[in-house]
């Protein structure tokens, strides 16, 4: 019996490990700068909550605002765009709840890949059977994924009281 199982062509490329830079990054140069750590803890507070894109356009608009007085003055400024504040948070800096997020949606889309290629037809007798290596990998990245997610539940509850412990007064 032959069975048939058709994947699509574009899920089975493999993906080049060197990827194309945009040139320096200012955000790497000019790190020690108020508004840099500024912009970090605007990524880190808005990661999660916040769609990557949209992050990356808020941090961008942030130094665009506060390097305009500095650019009347007529000095000459690296720019600053959502692309290059993407390169930067997803490639030089490491922000371990953002990680383990784009695993949970990596693990979404390899379970969508296996969901769709579970069922194999046998071209002879078009009997639909299912494909029992593809229901055992899906189990696997299921289970892996719900690990995940209770971790990243964890990462986050602990930023969150850490945020909230207020200092303490002391009196005489």
């Amino acid at each position: 019996m032959e069975y048939a199982n058709i994947l699509p062509d574009d899920e089975d490329m493999p993906c080049a490990l060197e990827e194309k830079k945009l040139g320096p990054c200012p955000l790497c140069k000019y790190q020690d700068d108020n508004i840099v750590k500024k912009m970090n803890s605007v990524e880190m507070t808005l990661t999660g909550n916040v769609e990557p894109d949209e992050i990356y356009n808020v941090l961008s608009n942030m130094y665009q605002k506060h390097t305009l007085p500095l650019r009347r003055q007529g000095r000459v400024l690296l720019e600053l765009t959502p692309e290059l504040c993407k390169e930067h948070f997803t490639k030089h800096v490491v922000n371990p709840e953002q990680q383990v997020a784009d695993d949970i949606l990596y693990c979404c889309k390899v379970q969508r890949h296996y969901k769709k290629n579970i069922a194999v037809r046998a071209s002879d007798t078009g009997m639909v059977t299912l494909n029992p290596h593809h229901v055992t990998e899906f189990v696997k990245v299921s289970k892996h994924k719900l690990e995940l997610i209770k971790y990243y539940g964890t990462m986050r509850k602990k930023r969150a009281d850490a945020a909230s412990d207020e200092p303490y007064a002391f009196s005489n």
